[in-house]
């Protein structure tokens, strides 16, 4: 069998990684043609995104996931948004993972009403390593079902983490930005932007700590920053 040469592998790395870095500038520049398109009707919020995910492991490639979401808001009804739902992560190699996944998802809005959706979702991610950076692009196809206003969100989110120290620190910082179109409006109508530290305390327990910013055309709040917390347990 003949090995790809080294040439090869460095040009493809290199292409993976424009690809990356102009989904990243490219989510900057629809976060401020959003941001232009609303601020004369913007509402802003500042809110706390907490979350826990449990897993364990099926096999050598498959994980079973628990998610349970909630973010507060300071200024409006809560909470602004629950969720609660399994993830299903299928290993494909190193370098790609599969994700069937289903979430309850409950919501209130600014102005108090509340309400409800079943949410099936498919994510796809293809992740690459090199010294020190780990560069991953993750791709989410999302129904919201609901009696009489179902619709559906493409979401693409690109994110680059870059360990920190020695290796057995378990500590990187990273950066996703996150576009979505909602076909309820036919357009890309939010995007969020996110930036801070993943530690690994052991086998079994790891945190991400950060801060995010969103802004949105179509939904209120247009504006949100957030401080969110990430909890992840394996407890096999």
């Amino acid at each position: 069998m003949k090995w790809p040469s080294r040439n090869w592998i460095v040009r493809a790395w290199s292409a993976f990684l424009r690809h990356v870095l102009r989904s990243l500038f490219g989510g900057l520049l629809v976060a401020a043609t959003l941001h232009a398109h609303g601020q004369n009707s913007e509402i802003s919020d500042f809110q706390s995104w907490d979350e826990v995910d449990v897993s364990a492991r099926l096999s050598s490639n498959v994980d079973l996931s628990w998610v349970s979401q909630g973010r507060l808001s300071t200024g409006y009804p809560n909470p602004a948004t629950y969720l609660t739902g399994a993830d299903l992560k299928l290993g494909l190699g190193h370098h790609v993972e599969i994700v069937p996944s289903y979430y309850y998802l409950g919501l209130r809005s600014v102005t108090g009403h509340s309400g409800h959706f079943h949410a099936p979702m498919l994510s796809a991610t293809v992740r690459s390593a090199w010294k020190g950076f780990t560069v991953a692009d993750r791709n989410r196809f999302l129904g919201a079902i609901r009696d009489g206003s179902n619709f559906w969100v493409y979401m693409n989110r690109p994110r680059v983490d870059k360990r920190i120290g020695d290796r057995r620190w378990g500590t990187s910082v990273f950066m996703w930005d996150e576009v979505f179109y909602f076909s309820l409006f036919h357009q890309w109508n939010r995007n969020r932007f996110a930036s801070g530290l993943r530690k690994q305390l052991n086998d079994n327990w790891a945190a991400d700590v950060y801060y995010l910013r969103q802004d949105a055309s179509r939904i209120q709040p247009r504006n949100i920053n957030a401080v969110g917390v990430t909890v992840e347990i394996r407890i096999r």
